[in-house]
C-alpha cells in the first residue's frame, strides 16, 4: 500500500477538500505545466503583479 491509500492520509486530504489520485511522474509534470500556464493567463488577464 502506498501512502496515498492510507486511511489517515485520505482523511487529511478530504478535510482539505482534496482527492489524491496518484499517477506517474510524467502525468504529474504535465499537470504542473498545464496548471502553471492556466494561472499565468489568469494573472495576466487580471492585470495582477507579483512583488
Amino acid at each position: 500500500m502506498n501512502s496515498l491509500q492510507a486511511s489517515d492520509m485520505k482523511k487529511m486530504f478530504e478535510v482539505q477538500g482534496m482527492a489524491p489520485t496518484g499517477g506517474t511522474v510524467a502525468n504529474f509534470n504535465k499537470r504542473i505545466r498545464t496548471d502553471y500556464a492556466r494561472w499565468v493567463k489568469v494573472v495576466k488577464e487580471a492585470g495582477l503583479q507579483v512583488h
